[in-house]
Formats: C-alpha cells, sequence, structure tokens
C-alpha cells in the first residue's frame, strides 16, 4: 500500500470513531448519486490534490494532501417545526466539531502523518436537487507526510 492509502485508512479509523450512527458513502464525490438509505446519515471521504512540497527529511520527502470528508443528514423534521429542524442542525454541527476534535487530539494519525489539520468547512447547506431533504457539509483536511526515498 502507499503512504497515501495508509493516510486514508487513519483518516477513516479516526473519523468513524469519533462519530456514531452514520453509514459511509460508497461514492465520496457525487453525493447526491447515492442511494437513500446511505443519505440518512452518510459520512465520506474523499481525497483531493496533493502537492510534493519539495522538502526533505532524513532521506524522506514530504508531500502534502487534501482529504473531504461530507457529512450527511436527512431532514425529517416538518417544513413549520424550527425546533426540529433546529435540532438536527445543531446535532450536524456537533459531529462536524467532534471530528476536528478527534484531528487535534490525534494530529499525526497514529504516527501516520506528520502534521493533519481539519482547516475549512463549508456550513451547513443543502444537497443540490433535494431541496430541503438532506442537509450536508463537508470538512476539508490537509494532511504532511514523508515517503521514503
Amino acid at each position: 500500500m502507499s503512504k497515501a492509502t495508509d493516510i486514508y485508512n487513519a483518516i477513516e479509523i479516526l473519523v468513524v470513531g469519533s462519530l456514531s450512527g452514520y453509514k459511509q458513502l460508497p461514492n465520496p464525490y457525487e453525493l447526491e448519486a447515492n442511494n437513500e438509505l446511505y443519505l440518512s446519515k452518510g459520512l465520506a471521504i474523499a481525497t483531493g490534490p496533493g502537492e510534493n512540497t519539495e522538502r526533505f527529511l532524513n532521506c524522506s520527502r514530504t508531500y502534502r494532501r487534501a482529504y473531504i470528508i461530507s457529512l450527511v443528514n436527512l431532514v425529517t423534521a416538518n417544513e413549520h417545526s424550527v425546533d426540529d429542524f433546529q435540532t438536527i442542525e445543531k446535532s450536524l454541527l456537533d459531529d462536524v466539531e467532534n471530528i476536528i476534535a478527534a484531528f487535534e487530539s490525534d494530529h499525526t494519525l497514529g504516527g501516520e502523518a506528520i502534521k493533519a489539520i481539519g482547516l475549512t468547512d463549508t456550513g451547513l447547506g443543502f444537497l443540490e436537487g433535494d431541496r430541503a431533504k438532506y442537509l450536508a457539509v463537508e470538512i476539508g483536511v490537509e494532511v504532511e507526510y514523508s515517503v521514503t526515498l
């Protein structure tokens, strides 16, 4: 396996361990394409762009890669229930915070990375084409790791 695969696996362990009740989505690159059974409370990890940092450490080169963690929740509140909608919204925000806290507590991903940090999130929004049905957020994580030459 490659180092990028090892990093992916470490992220998966970290994220799945910090959440409960989520099913992993088969297609992390097009969330809307996933089956409704997965989308009710789904999670996905997509591999983003990477770059050679052109730094060398102890006969290793360092590489930086982005990963995108997506969370999707079915909105079960009816259109007139502010409290129910806010409960779903706050639960999703709590899940985002749990993932960020997990990266902060294990920023080396169990020794696989030099540094892994949650940098951004998209904020909460509805999936395209499913007006007010699925609430989603994407968390951008940047990982720097070394590869032995």
